[in-house]
């Protein structure tokens, strides 16, 4: 697996360019996906005017090899990367000159479950997140203070890769540390960015924007 600042410039970037941007929107994909499928499925749809989007790129389309309710140590040094790809590509962000209360990090899948995990590990300033079907690798802690962020949960009942009750706890891990948590639970078979997982993400990028 590269480093994470390798993971960052491979990015796929779209939308406005960063140095003009009114808003800009981190996002991760899942295992076995890239950044294309994750435009198509979150980022086109969300239409924000004068958003830009930074997509970093999984080696061989995974962050980490196991799964996300193993001990962290399991998925190491993969997992440690993966934070440092996010970060960097956060960082790439703020060296562009937006600043953090215009930024907002997304995740879907394995990609949720590494912002979840940067958030609560590492801590962040930003405009809002979206942890969308994922959860905080390791102890469901934040170990940071998240004074108002605004945080998006969402996770269905039968989803089969991430347990409800895991996004349930990160949301509250995120809540006892200060962010503003809106849950979203759902009872969806499919694994997949759902409607109401763009929509709720739209919601926090305007208010980013605003």
């Amino acid at each position: 697996m590269g480093s994470g600042s390798d993971a960052a410039t491979q990015a796929l970037v779209a939308g406005r360019p960063l140095e003009a941007c009114s808003v800009a929107v981190v996002a991760l994909h899942g295992r076995g996906q890239d950044p294309r499928w994750l435009h198509e499925q979150l980022v086109g749809p969300l239409e924000v005017d004068g958003a830009a989007y930074v997509l970093p790129a999984a080696p061989a389309g995974s962050w980490y090899p196991g799964r996300y309710d193993q001990p962290p140590a399991a998925n190491e040094p993969h997992l440690s990367l993966a934070l440092d790809a996010c970060a960097a590509a956060l960082a790439r962000v703020a060296a562009a000159g937006v600043a953090p209360e215009r930024t907002v990090l997304a995740g879907f899948s394995q990609g949720a479950c590494i912002a979840a995990t940067l958030l609560a590990r590492r801590g962040a300033r930003l405009g809002g997140a979206g942890i969308l079907t994922g959860a905080i690798i390791g102890d469901a802690l934040a170990e940071h203070p998240l004074d108002g962020l605004p945080v998006v949960v969402s996770c269905s009942s039968r989803d089969p890769w991430i347990e409800l009750a895991a996004a349930a706890r990160t949301a509250d891990a995120f809540a006892a540390a200060g962010a503003d948590v809106r849950f979203l639970p759902r009872h969806d078979p499919e694994h997949r960015v759902s409607p109401s997982d763009v929509a709720a993400v739209r919601a926090l990028v305007l208010e980013a924007a605003a």
